[in-house]
């Protein structure tokens, strides 16, 4: 078994005890975006989104690279940026690199 499919695996029996795990779901996200699979990627990061994952604070991470500067991937910061409970998260402008960086 090849070490792509070890990760989905254990993802996937982690997700049956806990559904509500941003973690997992950003795991999962940035594999999926490490393989190249856009679709997946999105799905699976708008739902670490909807629970809680705060994706500003991992905009570094390689698997985001790619995506970072896609309208697809600024409109999910926007929309879920202010949705984080914190009165010091930095606007959307500040998180998302500039393209000449």
């Amino acid at each position: 078994m090849t070490k792509d499919r070890l990760v989905f695996q254990y993802a996937n029996k982690t997700l049956k005890e806990n559904r509500k795990s941003y973690l997992v779901y950003s795991i999962l996200a940035e594999a999926y975006a490490l393989l190249g699979d856009t679709k997946n990627f999105y799905e699976t990061l708008e739902t670490a989104l909807q629970n809680g994952f705060p994706l500003h604070e991992n905009l570094d991470e390689p698997a985001y690279e790619r995506y970072i500067h896609q309208e697809e991937f600024q409109a999910l910061l926007k929309r879920y940026l202010p949705a984080q409970k914190s009165d010091t998260l930095p606007k959307v402008e500040e998180v998302i690199p500039d393209k000449a960086e």
